[in-house]
């Protein structure tokens, strides 16, 4: 079924098949709104109209949003608190009034995610932006298990690489209603062929998590009071790699305090 068939738009009654849709990216801007971009449209004078619709409500009701030409942002402003919207966005031609696109569709929540939700793909987005750790580490780092084959070719995973989960999370709130901390704790485990290796590989780690600033995705509400290591170690595996050599394991435990603003 079309979505177009849900929804009465007052360009017309029936979108052109020739005119590509937009696309379109929603994101939580705070707990009562978002922004629309939109990109590749079909020119950059395309007429881009909004619509949207809160889905955790009894009564559903279909709302237009502003306009804009070609490419680029709308911020929808004074929603429910922590709704779920369905937005939709259609592109109308400006030398034919009246032909637009099939809509392009999202969803996006304004609840503000947990620091558990976003914390372990943070440190991932902190590996990944380290040139030295993806040197020294080129195996990847895995959050909180490993593949036993990785990529298109099924090839087997390369050593070191590493494995990072949070172990516990403790809950604390303030005064403020909006202001709540989560402290987490959070366990590196890189496995490497040799001591050697496997030190150097928890050196170059500490080198870059120890007390650092974790960036989280726009709209999470969310920032680093602390990444305080805790303790490290090295562990003799007992396994040998198909190259001779001992597979060790060092570990590094961090604690961590987030603090989370319901805007």
């Amino acid at each position: 079924m079309s979505f177009w068939l849900l929804w009465d738009c007052p360009l017309g009654s029936t979108p052109s098949p020739t005119l590509a849709p937009p696309t379109l990216t929603v994101v939580r801007a705070s707990s009562t709104s978002f922004t629309a971009t939109f990109s590749n449209s079909f020119s950059p004078t395309a007429i881009n109209h909004l619509y949207y619709r809160n889905l955790g409500v009894t009564t559903l009701t279909d709302y237009t949003g502003p306009t804009r030409t070609g490419d680029g942002d709308i911020t929808i402003t004074g929603l429910t608190t922590n709704g779920f919207y369905l937005v939709w966005g259609v592109s109308e031609d400006p030398n034919d009034l009246g032909c637009y696109s099939i809509p392009a569709i999202a969803t996006v929540s304004l609840f503000a995610a947990n620091a558990s939700d976003g914390l372990l793909a943070a440190i991932k987005s902190k590996y990944l932006s380290s040139a030295e750790l993806l040197a020294i580490i080129p195996g990847g780092l895995y959050v909180n298990e490993v593949p036993e084959q990785v990529g298109a070719n099924a090839a087997q995973i390369t050593l070191p690489y590493a494995v990072v989960t949070q172990s516990s999370v403790a809950l604390s709130y303030t005064t403020e209603t909006t202001l709540s901390f989560e402290d987490a704790t959070v366990e590196f485990m890189i496995y490497a062929a040799g001591a050697s290796a496997a030190t150097s590989a928890m050196n170059s780690l500490r080198s870059v998590f120890d007390w650092c600033t974790l960036s989280f995705t726009s709209g999470s509400d969310l920032t680093t009071t602390f990444f305080k290591p805790r303790t490290w170690g090295l562990t003799n595996e007992m396994i040998r790699h198909r190259n001779g050599q001992l597979i060790f394991r060092a570990d590094a435990c961090y604690e961590t305090l987030l603090s989370r603003s319901d805007a």
